[in-house]
């Protein structure tokens, strides 16, 4: 530290003594040897504590500090934004100005785990294998898979290899897969895919290409909104599903609390869509009646407003291109195991002492990672514990080829055309209880075999049809001149 500054009458004496000197002659004044004796610095006094440390001694003596409190917030809200995160699907989340602003890219690629409330995290379903409600996967296997998803798994996996997804009648009216040497296996020879739904048109076909290849480095928020919702609309909005099913985003939808593992949670176990059955007025007063007055009643596993009187038949979860799949899948899986076990609550209410146990269905999920769609089933079986089985994946389908659209569209309705007749049938029959002659009607009625609402289903032929005015003609010109024609880009963004 500098020595303090001698006073100015103390200066001008030694200026002058210094002038007097001799240049050869060290300095030999008593002024000069104290000058010259004095220590090189000297310590300055300690300052009073400021009001920080001050805070932080209160701290230690016992006292909670505002920074403290500031601290353990922080932490909570990291801690928070850490389990939203994990759920690579975009939530509509409060905001925070003191964030670091980062892509939605970055945050749904680095996702790998499921954070629950002790702290630890579940990355894969194997980590649920001990759990009191273990969700376990199990790959395809055609020996070993149950009866019941046998005849699903096999149409599937025909459509993954790209057989009979376009009907025969198209072959000669256009070639619609040029550039594929494989091309010629994409026509049936009998026309049986139209027992599914209108196949798109070209145009939609390579629209939905082109944004495939547009989207490929955008998140998945951009993915769900720009081609996925394109892709949903190609496949499910026409006659044959008009009135039958809809599909919703799930981005608000959160699992109740008590279907939940106990490794899941709200935030962290969402899909994307989910394919739900359209009711009608009879079930809609059966449902009435099931809820017995109760608002926060719900035939589904979420109380969110849209789903409470849509059975959810399809769910589907999103990620963008090279994205772990192990976070999918289990997410997913906690997804579907709470949606069991509401099915299950709701068989229950309606069960007897005596009656035979109600199996429950098999439900399809999707996983879709960028391009490529992939085709999972879960079961669970009454009266052997807890445990939700997941068997798959088949990838069936890639959007950034044309013939990979095609495919994706002819599982989508063949899995629409499942839930309005043999989904439906069951929820009709054994959750409402609606009569057997109604919910399986018959060949001049609205049930579910024939023409569930006014339009979509499966006539006793098994092609589909709509009753309605000039609607017949309407289907065979939307699957069959469109095909080969173009229509407008509206198409891809409905009203």
């Amino acid at each position: 530290m500098p020595l303090h500054t001698p006073p100015p009458s103390l200066l001008r004496s030694l200026n002058h003594l210094d002038s007097c000197a001799d240049d050869n002659e060290p300095a030999s004044f008593p002024i000069v040897a104290w000058l010259e004796s004095l220590p090189p610095s000297l310590p300055l006094p300690s300052p009073p504590l400021s009001p920080k440390r001050k805070r932080t001694l209160s701290t230690m003596a016992g006292g909670q500090s505002n920074a403290k409190r500031r601290r353990t917030g922080d932490q909570n809200e990291a801690e928070d934004d850490q389990e939203e995160s994990l759920d690579t699907t975009p939530r509509a989340g409060r905001s925070r100005s003191n964030k670091s602003t980062k892509s939605t890219t970055t945050s749904t690629d680095t996702a790998e785990s499921i954070s629950v409330g002790s702290g630890r995290s579940v990355k894969q379903l194997g980590d649920t294998f001990f759990a009191a409600e273990p969700i376990v996967a199990k790959d395809y296997d055609p020996d070993d898979i149950p009866a019941s998803l046998s005849a699903m798994f096999k149409q599937i996996k025909r459509f993954s290899r790209g057989i009979g997804v376009l009907p025969a009648r198209l072959m000669a009216s256009s070639p619609l897969l040029q550039d594929d040497d494989d091309g010629y296996l994409a026509f049936d020879t009998d026309n049986s895919r139209d027992r599914f739904g209108p196949v798109p048109s070209q145009y939609t076909i390579n629209r939905i290409v082109h944004r495939t290849k547009a989207t490929r480095d955008h998140c998945e928020a951009e993915w769900n909104c720009h081609l996925h919702t394109a892709i949903l609309t190609a496949a499910f909005e026409n006659t044959t599903f008009d009135n039958a099913i809809d599909f919703h985003n799930c981005s608000a939808a959160r699992i109740e609390k008590r279907l939940l593992p106990a490794y899941g949670s709200q935030k962290s176990c969402q899909v994307d869509f989910a394919v739900v059955l359209q009711t009608d007025a009879q079930e809609l007063d059966v449902m009435r009646a099931l809820a017995a007055g109760n608002i926060d009643f719900s035939i589904n596993q979420t109380l969110y407003t849209p789903f409470k009187r849509a059975p959810v038949a399809i769910s589907l979860e999103t990620k963008v291109t090279g994205e772990k799949w192990r976070p999918a899948e289990l997410q997913v899986g906690i997804w579907v195991a709470a949606q069991f076990k509401r099915l299950q609550e709701l068989l229950e209410a309606g069960e007897k002492d005596g009656d035979a146990v109600e199996p429950l269905p098999a439900l399809p999920l999707l996983v879709i990672q960028g391009r490529n769609w992939h085709f999972l089933m879960a079961e669970r079986r009454r009266g052997q514990g807890e445990q939700t089985t997941i068997w798959g994946p088949i990838q069936f389908g890639d959007s950034c080829s044309k013939l990979g659209v095609y495919q994706i569209i002819a599982t989508l309705q063949y899995l629409g055309k499942w839930a309005t007749t043999e989904y439906r049938e069951w929820f009709d029959r054994k959750v409402l209880r609606v009569p057997a002659a109604t919910a399986a009607g018959s060949a001049t009625g609205t049930g579910i075999d024939t023409e569930p609402r006014t339009s979509g289903g499966l006539e006793a032929n098994g092609v589909a049809t709509d009753t309605r005015p000039g609607a017949q003609a309407n289907a065979e010109q939307e699957a069959d001149s469109d095909t080969i024609g173009h229509r407008d880009e509206d198409e891809l963004h409905p009203a």
